[in-house]
C-alpha cells in the first residue's frame, strides 16, 4: 500500500486528472464517510469499478489541511480497493 503521507502533493491539484480537489477541511469527513459506504457496496456489487473509486480517494487525499486521521481512513480505503 502506498504511503500517501510521504508523497508530495501539489496544492489542490491531481496530477492524473488535473482536477482540483472538490473537498475542503470542513466537508472532508463527510466525503470520507460517503466513500467508505459506497466503496464497501461497490466491492460487493461493482457499479463504477476500482479505478473510479481509487481516483476519488486520491482526489480526497489532495485536500488542503488534511489531518493524519483523515489520511489513515483514506489509506484504509485504498487497501480495501487493492484487496478486492
Amino acid at each position: 500500500m502506498p504511503d500517501l503521507s510521504q508523497q508530495k502533493q501539489p496544492p489542490a491539484r491531481q496530477a492524473s486528472t488535473g482536477s482540483a480537489s472538490p473537498y475542503t477541511i470542513n466537508n472532508l469527513d463527510a466525503a470520507i464517510a460517503h466513500l467508505e459506504q459506497v466503496i464497501r457496496f461497490d466491492c460487493t456489487m461493482p457499479v463504477f469499478g476500482q479505478g473510479y473509486w481509487r481516483a476519488r480517494v486520491h482526489q480526497a487525499c489532495l485536500t488542503p489541511g488534511i489531518t493524519p486521521a483523515q489520511l489513515r481512513r483514506l489509506q484504509q480505503l485504498l487497501a480495501m480497493l487493492t484487496a478486492s
